[in-house]
């Protein structure tokens, strides 16, 4: 039987009904239940052994103070040294200097020799005049170049420009009369027929006119046009087809001198021929024999 102190008590082992359990017993005058898994004993007065079943353990204490941090260890030794880098790029050019003074004046040079007077070389004469002919040929054949609202080569008004102001049309500057298109309604074979006003003539001006004028007589319409000299003494003049009579219209303003009228294009419909108005823009079929205004155009 073992024995041990636990507070005021005394705790010993017995063996109760074949089973070793630790057990409090107390002084005398105490009054204590003990029980095991097996057996219960009651208290008995006077001196008496009180068995005590052990209890189990109590619940962990909190947790103590965190303790002083330790001093700081002693410095390692230095390192290896590393591996040198690589060398780095070139770096931009300086400014650049500022310019040096101006060097001394030379000597002055030798006098050259006397010239030839062009009046006692008369070889020399006839080399310089050939000289100047031959740039003023040149200068001729420099093709000039146009705007719209340009004096043209005929002496009209660029109303029309292509190839960079190289090519274009031009118009007269001033209307040429109020005349029939034919005197009677025809189908000219050659004159392409254009039933519908969005259908563009594949014939320009300058293609229809001559053959419109066979057929009509030079006194109508294409005739007139054809038959008018331009201010620089030209008479290729033709009466537009209805695209360019359109473009006309669209300068209406530049070019200026219309009247408040349709005018006749070189464009053929079914029996009639296409006229613009050059009041609202719109183009119609027209009786030929009608009267409607002429401009002439020219292509340089």
């Amino acid at each position: 039987m073992a024995r041990r102190l636990v507070g005021r008590y005394k705790l010993r082992r017995w063996r109760c009904s074949g089973v070793r359990r630790w057990f409090l017993y107390s002084d005398p005058g105490h009054e204590r239940n003990a029980r095991s898994e097996r057996h219960q004993l009651l208290g008995i007065a006077g001196r008496s052994r009180y068995c005590w079943c052990a209890g189990c353990a109590g619940l962990d204490g909190a947790a103590g103070a965190q303790g002083i941090a330790g001093l700081d260890g002693a410095a390692g030794a230095q390192g290896i040294p590393g591996v040198a880098g690589a060398t780095g790029a070139q770096g931009l050019p300086g400014v650049a200097g500022a310019t040096g003074a101006t060097g001394a004046q030379g000597p002055v040079g030798a006098t050259g020799a006397a010239g030839v007077d062009a009046a006692d070389d008369p070889d020399l004469t006839a080399d310089l005049l050939e000289l100047f002919a031959r740039v003023a040929a040149l200068e001729a054949q420099i093709a000039p170049t146009y705007n719209i609202g340009d004096t043209g080569p005929g002496g009209g008004i660029v109303f029309h420009v292509t190839n960079g102001g190289l090519n274009g049309l031009e118009a007269a500057p001033a209307d040429q009369g109020s005349v029939q298109w034919c005197s009677s309604s025809i189908d000219i074979p050659e004159v392409v027929n254009l039933s519908m006003v969005y259908m563009a003539d594949p014939n320009s001006g300058a293609v229809n006119t001559p053959i419109i004028e066979a057929s009509c007589g030079a006194s109508l319409a294409a005739g007139v046009a054809a038959a008018y000299v331009w201010p620089n003494g030209q008479s290729d003049g033709f009466l537009p087809n209805k695209e360019e009579l359109n473009s006309l219209y669209l300068q209406l303003a530049v070019v200026g001198g219309f009247a408040d009228d349709y005018y006749w294009s070189s464009s053929e419909g079914v029996n009639l021929a296409w006229a613009q108005s050059f009041i609202n823009g719109t183009q119609n079929g027209t009786t030929m024999n009608l009267l409607a205004t002429v401009r002439a155009v020219r292509d340089f």
